[in-house]
């Protein structure tokens, strides 16, 4: 109580999460009646930082009652052995936060995989190198790293670069500097993702999988990408487990043919706005049996229709979460189809089919078995014709 009295008397200034410091705060956290933590504020003159509950019950697994090591002037914390946390979410912080725990982070065996996300969105520039230099040179066997919404830079590539034990790398929405040498990250990558990551071009991604040949994950935004450059990336990754591109504009149907050598192989499978794609080319991997595909999103296809679904649903059985938001063909053919084939599927999100009805759903619930019936999500919304679903 102490504590919030305090914070309300800076609304505006910059203070320091004096909280990680405090014996009383860390006693707090492992007592037996210790509150349920709904919603915690760090006042900044950049803006209010927000930690959820989950966040501090990482923070708990952080903060050892033994004797801190001192890490900086105002913080302290711990040292984090790999042995205890192999996973850890930083979000939000400030620039000594971050890089009391970068500090913090041991030095671990090779055969140990430490991941690290970093949601970066309201850090400022340096906090980020900051930390990967923290990172690096703690010599960390790093397995997956994201870093979201920052000003990624050519510094920042350049300390990657000697983490070689890296699988995982995640810039979406990153403004990346332009030309980055992003093929210097990583011999062995397995997936990398760079959704609306601004400045990043076909020609950098082809060489980021050249150098990185075992890639069976990737997702990218395809806006500015031709028809060539869209299927010269994919030319390069075999086996395709997991695909993601959204503004597919350039997607055709020489992308659904290498799309359809990998049937057997695909796992999930995210597409938005192929709008040069047309009904025939859909159905070229639609009609090839998926056995172990269990995402798949064909949102905002101009040309997709109920004819494509009903190949889809005859072949491959197993899906678990289905998106055909705005792919506006699709009529109750199609969703009847869904309903009565798919019986894994979990989610369904049918946001803006303008030409279903109630009636798909209706009779699927006469049905001795249905999806409808196990569904745990479903999203009609702005589907107008859709009175009632039940």
């Amino acid at each position: 109580s102490v504590f919030w009295r305090v914070l309300q008397y800076f609304p505006q200034k910059e203070i320091v999460f004096f909280a990680l410091i405090s014996k009383a705060f860390n006693a707090a956290i492992y007592h037996k009646e210790n509150p349920v933590w709904k919603k915690l504020e760090i006042f900044t003159g950049t803006g209010n930082y927000t930690l959820w509950n989950e966040y501090m019950s990482w923070i708990a697994k952080l903060i050892h009652l033994a004797q801190p090591v001192v890490i900086d002037a105002s913080l302290t914390l711990s040292r984090i052995s790999a042995d205890s946390i192999s996973e850890a979410e930083l979000q939000s912080l400030i620039l000594k936060q971050m890089r009391v725990v970068a500090s913090a982070i041991e030095k671990s065996t090779e055969t140990i995989e430490f991941k690290i996300y970093i949601d970066a969105h309201p850090l400022r520039q340096k906090i980020l190198h900051a930390f990967l230099y923290a990172l690096t040179r703690n010599s960390k066997p790093l397995a997956k790293l994201r870093i979201c919404q920052a000003a990624f830079k050519k510094k920042h590539i350049d300390l990657l670069a000697s983490l070689k034990t890296l699988r995982y790398l995640d810039i979406a929405y990153c403004v990346c500097e332009k030309d980055i040498p992003i093929h210097l990250i990583g011999n062995d990558l397995n997936e990398f993702h760079c959704k609306d990551a601004a400045n990043m071009t076909s020609k950098q991604i082809v060489q980021l999988v050249t150098k990185n040949p075992h890639i069976w994950s990737l997702s990218f935004c395809a806006e500015d990408y031709s028809s060539e450059e869209i299927n010269e990336i994919m030319n390069k990754i075999d086996p395709i487990r997991k695909l993601s591109i959204c503004h597919g504009g350039g997607i055709n149907q020489d992308f659904f043919k290498t799309a359809a050598k990998n049937s057997d192989k695909l796992e999930k499978f995210i597409i938005s706005k192929a709008s040069s794609a047309a009904k025939f080319d859909f159905g070229i991997l639609l009609s090839h049996p998926m056995p172990k595909l269990s995402i798949l999103h064909l949102t905002e296809c101009e040309y997709l229709d109920s004819i494509n679904i009903e190949v889809l649903t005859e072949n491959t059985i197993g899906i678990v979460e289905l998106s055909l938001e705005w792919s506006i063909r699709i009529d109750n053919q199609g969703i009847k189809a869904i309903l009565e084939r798919l019986l894994k599927l979990k989610t369904l999100n049918l946001t803006g089919l303008k030409k279903i009805t109630s009636e798909p759903f209706a009779a699927a619930l006469k049905l001795k078995e249905s999806s409808y019936k196990t569904l745990a999500k479903l999203d009609v919304s702005q589907c107008n014709s859709v009175q009632e679903v039940t």
